[in-house]
């Protein structure tokens, strides 16, 4: 699949739950506060997140602790999704979070063995989190 196509599904996925008022959607990223407005703009997602986590331009990006930060100000997220961090699975299910890796970037059969659960495409990816309850 031509991963354009693939991201702007995924983008209207977020959009769909994001309507549902269902789920309060974060983003926590070690990507600066200053940069982060900028980059959401130019993939449609601006608006999207009700919770940009971000780094400050000063920070020296340590994930472990931005997470730690974000559960500390927000509590812990019904679910963790990502397509590349298994260190950061590890961590998340260590804390009792579902952690979701979705393959439409690059198939890693190790992120799929560490993770709760696997969605191959941006539909999947809503039906997980759906079908996901708190632990």
């Amino acid at each position: 699949e031509n991963p354009q196509l693939v991201f702007k599904e995924a983008v209207e996925r977020l959009k769909e739950l994001k309507a549902t008022g269902k789920y309060i959607l974060a983003l926590v990223t070690s990507n600066s506060k200053e940069y982060i407005d900028e980059i959401l703009e130019a993939a449609d997602l601006k608006g999207v997140y009700d919770i940009v986590f971000a780094m400050n331009l000063s920070d020296k990006p340590k994930k472990e602790d931005l997470y730690k930060d974000f559960i500390e100000e927000y509590g812990k997220p019904l679910v963790y999704i990502a397509g590349k961090n298994g260190e950061t699975f590890d961590k998340m299910l260590n804390l009792g979070i579902i952690t979701v890796y979705v393959t439409w970037d690059k198939f890693n059969e190790e992120l799929a063995k560490r993770s709760t659960k696997v969605a191959n495409n941006p539909k999947e990816l809503v039906q997980v989190i759906s079908q996901s309850q708190a632990p």
